[in-house]
């Protein structure tokens, strides 16, 4: 899924921030198109709200609503564990 976004045309990163442990958090865009938005919208991905204050987070949080009503990608389980709320412990 991500192989096929990303070969849509050539790499653009835009740097968001830095997190905690030193990585920079970036929007990755192939073509002109999102794919951190896109993989949400697909439910490849969850919507970090963290880091959503450098982006489009209407968006982001929007994709990620569409992925669940329609029950896509990690939606698809009704027991979702989300990862941040794994490495809690909860």
């Amino acid at each position: 899924m991500l192989k096929g976004l990303v070969a849509s045309g050539p790499l653009e990163i835009r740097p968001q921030t830095v997190d905690r442990y030193g990585r920079t958090v970036a929007e990755i865009y192939a073509g002109g198109q999102n794919i951190n938005l896109e993989m949400v919208r697909l439910g490849m991905a969850y919507a970090y709200r963290q880091y959503l204050s450098g982006c489009d987070e209407k968006a982001f949080l929007e994709a990620e609503a569409q992925a669940e009503r329609y029950r896509q990608g990690v939606w698809r389980w009704r027991n979702k564990v989300k990862p941040w709320d794994f490495r809690k412990g909860n």
